[in-house]
């Protein structure tokens, strides 16, 4: 509760409980219960950069393998909360990459990014989005780049 980007924490719940929603889950209570376990990963970038497809959300049935929908970095969430589908009323951090970590007992939103965005997320880890881009299928993604400038990493965008 207490993060709007969720939707435990969905504002106008007392006004309209019969009301359907399209959100879903934050990328740490996707991670907690297994929602896309078959299109999750975590990385480990300790010794070597990681760059893969980061497919959106709503698009989770239609990722191939190798493909995901969700990353766990350390302490941070990834998913790509493209705003159409599932989660095409999130009211928060829509078509954007967003991360969360999870401090007990809530998510925090740590930080978004967009269309050729980088962020220094912690310890020198870096996220960075090499493309977004549209299949003719339909299928949103993004090509992300997770490297550590502290551990001499570069990006492999």
């Amino acid at each position: 509760f207490g993060d709007p980007s969720d939707y435990m924490s969905l504002q106008d719940y007392e006004t309209d409980l019969n009301a359907y929603h399209k959100m879903c889950f934050n990328a740490v209570k996707n991670y907690q219960f297994g929602w896309y376990s078959a299109r999750s990963i975590d990385v480990d970038i300790t010794t070597q950069s990681w760059t893969g497809t980061l497919v959106a959300t709503a698009d989770y049935d239609q990722a191939a393998a190798g493909e995901y929908v969700l990353i766990k970095l350390g302490f941070f969430y990834i998913q790509y909360n493209k705003k159409k589908g599932i989660i095409a009323e999130i009211q928060e951090h829509g078509d954007t990459i967003a991360a969360y970590v999870y401090s007990e007992p809530i998510s925090i939103s740590a930080f978004q990014l967009n269309n050729a965005g980088t962020d220094a997320i912690a310890s020198g880890d870096t996220i960075e989005i090499c493309s977004m881009s549209t299949t003719p299928a339909g299928v949103d993604f993004a090509v992300v780049s997770i490297h550590n400038f502290a551990n001499g990493q570069v990006s492999l965008c």
